[in-house]
């Protein structure tokens, strides 16, 4: 019984994983439909029918412990070969170096491998086995200088919080094709897997997707369509909508994640979707820019986001912008105020942008928003409107108002020094680190589209645009010409 037993852990990775979950967290798996897939899927790497995989699922589930059975799996059956562990951080490698080698220390491991820990080569991050084979573990960028291996597995790249850091997406792209892929030790033969979550569309993943080197096993963590996935003879069959994990992930806690303000997005830290809901993704193209000359009056809209309450650096914006309705066209071209601030800063910013006395003040009913309608109640020349919040998503505020972007419908100022920073947030949703000019935008688009034409202030020559603002039909720039796209962040009040 037990030789019977012990050939199977040999033979199937999945019935090795259960074991080995079994073993460090004293109960059952149980019924991981997806981790049996994913095990048939690693298990190639081992007979070699696949020799480069990339797999994507959500956080948090067992994606590194999977990694880590993987490669003790791989040892236990090639001890003469070299495995490298490379993960976001060298702890973070360790961690997975540290479960292989407790796994292979175990008396079940023992009892059906005939591999072993060299006892005098067994430090947390890099050991031998007594075959001369063994396993290295180094951060991202740590140094696999004369460290050739047969099998590279590189657990999660980057850390979630660097989702946006362009700079390091694109170095650690860089060090994977000119150091990483030149470790193994023959390139004809040796194996590359990659286990990660997606974070932005320029991660390593995408990165070699776009190489079309790579065999590429995707598991969102709600089924977008019925899907079938071969498991040896047998076929998984997941349906729309079906939780990649329903003991962690039921439909009340996916239903929160998607409303939750998550960077990246739920599109695709969850599902695995770097572009998110493509009907809301907007490019630099979509935007036009205007040069102000002449333009006849019109009532001016300022649109108040109030920001956040704490004072953590990671605060949200306080925004206002000054809108203007022209034709279909929304006119964006005098100053925006975003900053990082408490009420009476932002209240400030509001009395200074409202002196050419607005037809709407639109404020919404959060964080500072109260206590700023209340204050702004009492300026009689104030037509303040109170937007209460609701429980639709940015993604779900945004949606209806695309196809009029995309028909080049925001127009905004030529040589705004808020230009880039505003068009740099839309083009990044839902991914940008913040969001809050685009719940601005939103919000405004969503009054003037629900509401009767707005009417000019009856104080002659307030609440208007003055005629040197402006421009004409033979002004406009062609589509994001002058827009020249960046990372920066900073305030903004001109």
């Amino acid at each position: 019984m037990k030789s019977a037993f012990n050939t199977i852990l040999r033979e199937e990775l999945f019935s090795f994983v259960q074991k080995a979950f079994r073993e460090e967290h004293g109960q059952k798996l149980g019924d991981q439909r997806y981790i049996e897939y994913m095990c048939w899927e690693l298990s190639k790497i081992l007979s070699g029918e696949d020799r480069f995989l990339l797999i994507n699922l959500p956080p948090q589930h067992l994606k590194t412990f999977c990694t880590s059975c993987l490669i003790a799996w791989y040892l236990g059956q090639k001890p003469k070969h070299r495995v490298l562990v490379i993960g976001y951080t060298g702890e973070h490698a360790e961690t997975i170096s540290r479960r292989v080698r407790k796994i292979m220390r175990s008396e079940w491991f023992k009892s059906a491998f005939r591999a072993r820990i060299s006892p005098s080569r067994a430090s947390a991050g890099a050991f031998e086995t007594t075959d001369g084979g063994g396993l290295y573990a180094v951060s991202a960028n740590g140094s696999v200088t004369g460290r050739p291996a047969d099998l590279i597995v590189y657990d999660d790249p980057v850390q979630i919080s660097d989702c946006n850091n362009f700079e390091l997406l694109e170095k650690v792209n860089r060090r994977f094709d000119s150091l990483i892929k030149s470790r193994l030790s023959n390139p004809a033969k040796g194996c590359i897997v990659i286990v990660a979550h997606r974070l932005n569309e320029n991660d390593l993943s995408g990165h070699v997707l776009q190489q079309r080197e790579f065999r590429h096993i995707c598991l969102p963590a709600v089924a977008p369509r019925k899907q079938r996935f071969d498991i040896d003879d047998r076929t998984w069959v997941r349906h729309k909508g079906e939780p990649l994990r329903p003991d962690q992930y039921p439909p009340k806690v996916i239903a929160g994640l998607r409303k939750t303000v998550l960077v990246p997005d739920f599109e695709t830290l969850y599902q695995q979707n770097p572009d998110g809901d493509s009907s809301v993704k907007l490019h630099v193209e979509d935007f036009r820019l205007q040069d102000l000359r002449e333009m006849p009056q019109r009532p001016i809209v300022l649109s108040v986001d109030p920001g956040g309450l704490s004072s953590r650096p990671d605060q949200s914006y306080s925004v206002i912008q000054r809108w203007v309705v022209l034709g279909e066209g929304h006119h964006l071209l005098w100053d925006i105020f975003r900053k990082q601030c408490g009420l009476d800063d932002l209240w400030a910013a509001l009395t200074h942008l409202a002196r050419r006395t607005p037809a709407a003040i639109l404020i919404e009913d959060t964080a500072h928003g109260p206590a700023l309608i209340e204050r702004a109640k009492h300026k009689a020349r104030y037509n303040v409107v109170p937007i209460r919040s609701d429980r639709r998503s940015k993604m779900e505020r945004l949606q209806p108002h695309i196809r009029a972007i995309r028909e080049g419908h925001i127009q905004l100022r030529q040589g705004a020094s808020w230009l880039e920073e505003f068009v740099t947030e839309l083009v990044q949703f839902p991914a940008a680190p913040f969001n809050d000019q685009v719940d601005a935008l939103s919000q405004y688009l969503d009054y003037v589209g629900k509401n009767p034409p707005l009417t000019i202030p009856a104080s002659v020559g307030v609440g208007v645009i003055s005629t040197r603002w402006g421009t004409s039909s033979s002004d406009m720039q062609a589509p994001g010409k002058a827009l020249h796209m960046g990372s920066r962040r900073r305030n903004v009040w001109m």
